[in-house]
């Protein structure tokens, strides 16, 4: 894996403190030869409550099926349902045709019932996992289908939901939202915390790329388990992380550690951070270090377990004579910069909104706008622009909730979207935003097949690669990438 960390101007004035931005950027080996197919259990936990009748459970059970469809003998599988009752349908188990044929003929019988113990399925699909007691290197993942609208069980309400999180181990959990009634902010939160990915499903197809796109991110895991720590040298200080991610900052030396579930295959990951760079006593030659990068990640190897492996790298900034320094940054970086500046501010202007303080949540967004739009980003300035113009009023607010939803996710990391809002996705592709790799891409199209040569229940599941060939849709290296 490449890391990489570069200040924003290359050249600074030496005799004068200097504000600027300090991108962190990984990026995964893209070639499918350098990316070991992981080992996944996967459990769909099924809302089946009064709320969920027709064609959302139809969906769903749609989505749930083709899953199976795809997965190879090793890995695990297994199925709950809740509506006001909990229901282990299948347990946990390894994927064998037998299994695979039993959990497809189960979820075929799946039917809408009562109430809906969200906070009951949810601890249920855990604890079973727990059960297997798998090895480190199997990937654990509850994928929750549900419209969110909990009303039975020990928790009802979103942030004592989210509280349950605490349970999952190291098992992720994702959320896929049916209906135009879905609690899309609850679910997108409940879907970050527990460190997976979150799409809102308005049609059978969308339901079926979506859920393909999920399994494809599972297979294309590259690292899991990440540690960035950031060190600054010689007195230069991390004034604040601007990327939409959970950060440790220590008081002494202000050192900020970032915590990372995964990369997948071909994804580069950026992380920009507001700096300070001190004055120096004199100007340099030539550049000098300025801060330490380390990172921390477990890949699989080919034996199929885990090995930890650290990269470091350090940033460089070169201070000089007065007249001599940059007037203009990177441009490149700072279009990395523009839209984590553009995310920050949605997240603030959101909170307004939801205070039902719309003026001032717009006012927030403009003014990141104009100020993106003055350094030359003109396309993320429009984005920014388009999010304010869904924060006008409280019903503009609501209909628009998909498409703040898909700019935050997709804004931060591209691939980390099981689905997006049509107009979002225009947006975010509009700004150079890589939103499949060539495996999600893939699995998404196997998915919204009509009939597919394989998962008829022998067992006989080909690997990603050689389903692809399956498909006749040979995989290709994506070139761009997520800014």
């Amino acid at each position: 894996m490449q890391i990489n960390a570069q200040v924003s101007f290359s050249k600074f004035r030496h005799d004068q403190d200097n504000d600027t931005h300090l991108v962190v950027s990984l990026t995964a080996p893209g070639k499918e030869d350098e990316v070991i197919r992981p080992t996944i259990c996967i459990v769909p936990c099924i809302d089946v409550s009064g709320s969920m009748g027709g064609p959302k459970l139809e969906y769903a059970k749609d989505s749930a099926i083709k899953l199976i469809e795809h997965l190879k003998p090793g890995d695990y599988c297994g199925l709950i349902a809740f509506d006001t009752n909990v229901r282990i349908v299948v347990k946990p188990q390894k994927i064998t045709a037998e299994a695979k044929n039993r959990i497809k003929a189960e979820i075929g019988k799946l039917l809408s019932g009562s109430s809906t113990n969200f906070s009951g399925g949810l601890l249920t699909a855990l604890e079973e996992i727990d059960k297997l007691d798998l090895p480190e290197a199997v990937l654990q993942r509850v994928v929750m289908f549900t419209d969110g609208q909990a009303n039975a069980g020990i928790a009802t309400k979103a942030p004592d939901i989210i509280k349950l999180l605490t349970n999952a181990n190291r098992t992720t959990v994702s959320a896929f939202g049916y209906g135009t009634d879905v609690d899309q902010s609850f679910l997108s939160e409940f879907a970050r915390t527990g460190k997976g990915n979150y799409a809102y499903i308005q049609d059978p197809d969308g339901a079926l790329s979506a859920f393909g796109k999920e399994l494809g991110g599972l297979l294309s895991t590259y690292a899991t388990n990440l540690v960035i720590r950031l060190d600054p040298l010689a007195g230069h200080e991390i004034v604040k992380v601007i990327t939409d991610v959970e950060a440790e900052t220590e008081a002494i030396g202000g050192n900020v550690t970032i915590h990372l579930p995964d990369i997948l295959g071909e994804e580069q990951r950026n992380f920009v951070f507001a700096v300070k760079l001190k004055e120096q006593k004199q100007a340099f030659p030539r550049p000098v270090n300025i801060f330490d990068l380390k990172v921390e990640y477990d890949v699989i190897d080919t034996t199929g377990k885990k090995e930890r492996k650290t990269a470091e790298t350090k940033a460089k900034g070169h201070f000089v004579k007065p007249g001599e320094e940059d007037s203009a940054p990177n441009e490149a970086l700072d279009n990395i910069i523009a839209l984590a500046q553009i995310v920050r501010a949605q997240i603030e202007a959101e909170e307004q909104a939801k205070k039902g303080q719309f003026a001032a949540a717009q006012q927030i967004m403009q003014k990141t706008s104009a100020n993106v739009r003055r350094r030359g980003r003109i396309g993320v300035a429009d984005a920014g622009e388009a999010i304010a113009a869904r924060l006008g009023d409280a019903d503009v607010y609501a209909s628009g909730a998909g498409y703040l939803r898909s700019m935050q996710v997709g804004g931060t990391r591209g691939l980390g979207g099981a689905a997006y809002a049509a107009d979002a996705a225009v947006d975010l592709q509009n700004i150079g935003v890589l939103l499949s790799n060539s495996t999600q891409a893939s699995t998404s199209s196997s998915f919204t097949q009509a009939s597919s040569s394989c998962g008829q229940g022998d067992g006989n599941i080909p690997e990603p690669a050689l389903l692809v060939d399956v498909l006749g849709l040979p995989l290709q290296p994506m070139s761009k990438r997520s800014t």
